[in-house]
């Protein structure tokens, strides 16, 4: 015959679980919280406390997470009647469907510039490559040069790709980048002090020539990534 496990035990039991942020590790906090809460307003505010203001406020905090979708289906695996019995909506996201991504076509009597870079061994790689609504090539663009840092080196090639262009009489050019931070760099002109200038002055070359700049996915920036990488193995520049 078995013996019952005691109230600690089941406790214990309880918290055994591995998955962090699950609701068996976050309702003792909850409590807690609720009644540290209740506590202070009855001592300060001398707001009377029940066990049903209590259990209130612990159903409040649950629902407002519940709200924000901060529930996932992994943090209450175990405990869905818990879920349900306190009204808890369940954030389940499925899987989602892939999506095909590729370079889009700007319209008719458009023209796009792909810029990208890449980094190995203390060289970074330039990359760019403007075409026409066709799809056909209008300018292809490499180089390298020392530097270690990503966001540096994603400058570096924007600001040499556009000036590559811009010398060659294109303008109004619709310009990509699969950098999302040098997009909203160039667009609120912030950056830290190594940077700020570079920054400014593509914001001056976009304005006058009409150009407009833009993130992208990797996927849809591959051929001016190749460039970049492809610009790693060459001793010359390429235009």
């Amino acid at each position: 015959m078995g013996i019952r496990p005691g109230p600690i035990e089941s406790a214990l039991h309880l918290l055994q679980v591995k998955q962090p942020g699950h609701i068996r590790h976050v309702m003792p906090i909850v409590i807690l919280w609720a009644l540290w809460e209740a506590k202070n307003k009855a001592k300060h505010l001398h707001v009377p406390y029940t066990f049903h203001s209590i259990y209130a406020r612990e159903m409040y905090m649950l629902h407002n997470n519940a709200r924000a979708n901060m529930w996932h289906s992994k943090f209450w695996s175990g405990e869905h009647n818990f879920a349900s019995s306190m009204q808890v909506q369940i954030f389940e996201k499925g899987p989602q469907p892939p999506k095909l991504l590729s370079w889009d076509r700007p319209v008719q009597g458009a023209i796009k510039l792909n810029v990208d870079a890449a980094l190995k061994g203390g060289l970074a790689g330039f990359g760019g490559i403007l075409r026409d609504h066709h799809g056909n090539l209008l300018l292809a663009m490499d180089r390298k040069e020392k530097k270690d840092s990503v966001i540096e080196a994603e400058t570096n090639s924007l600001l040499y790709c556009l000036q590559v262009c811009i010398s060659r009489g294109f303008k109004q050019i619709l310009i990509e980048v699969d950098s999302s931070l040098l997009v909203h760099m160039i667009k609120g002109r912030i950056a830290n002090w190594k940077m700020f200038n570079k920054i400014i002055h593509i914001a001056a070359l976009l304005e006058p020539s009409g150009s407009t700049i833009a993130h992208v996915h990797r996927e849809k920036n591959q051929v001016a990534y190749w460039m970049a990488k492809h610009s790693l193995k060459n001793n010359e520049e390429y235009v």
